[in-house]
C-alpha cells in the first residue's frame, strides 16, 4: 500500500477537522493530533496510518468519567452533547517522546491537564494559558467569537477569512494580536493542504460547508 493510499478515504472513519489535522501531521506541520471519543473503526484506521507513515498513537482517558469529559468539550468548544459516546482518546504524534508532554502531567482532561494536552497538540502557548484560566462554567468560545465579530465590524476582517482561522484547529486568545497571528498560520495551513489531491478535496468539501453553515 502507498502512503498516498492509507489517506485517500479519511473522511469515512473521521471527522472533516481530524482528516485535515492528520493530513497536516502528515506534512510535518502538527506534531500531533487527539481523535475524542475515538471508536474501534478509527484506532484500526490510525493503526494502519502509523504503521504507513512511521507515527506512533496511544490511547487514554478509557476509564474517566464520561461527564468530566462533557465538561470539558462545553468549556472548550461551547456545546454539549448527551449521546453516549467512548471517552477513549486516541492520541497520535510524530515521535514518541511527545507523549511524555501528556505523561508528565495529571489532571481530568483523558488524564491529563488542559495545558499539557494543547502542548502535545502544538496549540499556541498564550492561548492555552488563557483557556486554562477560564473559570469551570466559562468557555473560550464567546469572548472569541465576540471579538471576532468586532473585527468583522472593523474591516480587520473578511468574512470570507474566517474558515482559515479553524485551521489552528483551537481558539485563539480573543485579541487583535493574537486572531490575526491565528489567521497567518491557517493562511499557511491552507497552503500545505492544497499541494495534495486528498488534501485540496477535503478542504474543498470543508470550506463549501463551512460556508453554507456561516450563510
Amino acid at each position: 500500500m502507498s502512503n498516498g493510499d492509507v489517506f485517500d478515504n479519511l473522511t469515512d472513519f473521521f471527522t472533516i477537522d481530524n482528516c485535515l489535522a492528520l493530513l497536516l501531521m502528515k506534512q510535518g506541520e502538527k506534531p500531533g493530533v487527539l481523535i475524542m471519543s475515538g471508536d474501534h473503526r478509527q484506532k484500526k484506521k490510525i493503526r494502519k496510518i502509523c504503521n504507513v507513515e512511521d507515527r506512533h498513537w496511544r490511547v487514554y482517558g478509557s476509564s474517566i468519567e464520561k461527564e468530566n469529559l462533557r465538561r470539558k468539550i462545553k468549556k472548550f468548544l461551547g456545546f454539549s452533547s448527551s449521546d453516549p459516546f467512548d471517552t477513549a482518546g486516541i492520541f497520535v504524534a510524530r515521535n514518541q517522546e511527545r507523549f511524555e508532554i501528556l505523561e508528565d502531567s495529571s489532571g481530568d482532561f483523558y488524564g491529563f491537564t488542559d495545558s499539557a494536552v494543547g502542548e502535545f497538540l502544538g496549540y499556541e502557548k498564550d492561548s492555552v494559558e488563557f483557556y486554562e484560566n477560564l473559570e469551570k462554567n466559562e468557555t473560550a468560545v464567546k469572548p472569541y467569537d465576540e471579538k471576532v465579530d468586532e473585527m468583522l465590524e472593523n474591516g480587520d476582517l473578511e468574512e470570507d477569512e474566517l474558515k482559515f482561522l479553524e485551521l489552528v484547529f483551537y481558539v485563539p486568545v480573543p485579541d487583535r494580536e493574537h486572531i490575526m497571528d491565528a489567521l497567518t498560520t491557517g493562511r499557511d495551513r491552507w497552503e500545505i493542504l492544497s499541494s495534495s489531491e486528498t488534501g485540496k478535496s477535503i478542504w474543498s468539501f470543508w470550506s463549501s460547508s463551512y460556508n453554507t453553515f456561516r450563510r
